[in-house]
């Protein structure tokens, strides 16, 4: 939020710090059906606009006994409101993001770019790179988790598909001795070992 709002003034983000919290916690969340402060506090949150449009607001106790009782009568009914509506949420976005995801699939020996977050400091994040590669994908685990090493030199290490993507530049092969691409390629492109017959001994096809 601070982040959208103070655009390019960054310099003075703390002075947006106090109207940002309060805009944060006035707001009621999708997630809970409620205001922060309210679900903290027990009560909504005032603001002096609210005075000058002269909202309805609650009758004010008499006694500390009773703002507590009421404070926890109201408290457990928005935790146990917020328990029912944060689940059918957690559903609602589950079945959204499932909806929108489609499963990656990278073949042993093509090249693919790895997403990777930015974490250097003073560096403008418009200038940061996040796609590196390309590293070569060795092995794969699973319908998610690959393999994958940037040079026949390089530690290899396991990365999930969500962080890959395709390569398609020129020269990907340039850190890699044409003889192991070659040795790859004439593995798979070998035709598979017929079966054994139950003596052990290979099957041989019939001349044609």
């Amino acid at each position: 939020m601070i982040t959208k709002l103070i655009g390019n003034d960054y310099r003075h983000w703390p002075d947006y710090l106090s109207p940002v919290c309060l805009a944060y916690n006035a707001t009621i969340h999708t997630s809970t059906g409620y205001a922060p402060h309210e679900l903290f506090y027990s009560f909504p949150p005032t603001c002096p606009l609210d005075v000058i449009v002269e909202t309805d607001a609650d009758d004010p106790v008499n006694t500390a006994d009773q703002y507590a009782l009421e404070a926890t009568e109201h408290l457990r009914e928005a935790f146990r409101f917020m328990r029912q509506y944060s689940g059918k949420q957690v559903e609602c976005m589950k079945t959204n993001y499932d909806a929108a995801i489609r499963p990656k699939q990278f073949e042993v020996g093509k090249f693919v770019l790895l997403y990777v977050p930015k974490k250097k400091k003073n560096v403008y994040g418009r200038w940061h790179v996040s796609w590196q590669g390309p590293f070569r994908v060795m092995k794969r685990i699973n319908q998610s988790n690959y393999v994958i090493q940037h040079s026949p030199r390089a530690q290899s290490f396991v990365v999930h598909g969500d962080r890959l993507r395709d390569f398609n530049g020129k020269n990907a092969n340039a850190s890699w001795p044409a003889s192991i691409l070659d040795a790859d390629h004439g593995t798979r492109d070998a035709p598979e070992p017929d079966d054994p017959d139950p003596d052990g001994h290979q099957q041989q096809q019939p001349a044609t």
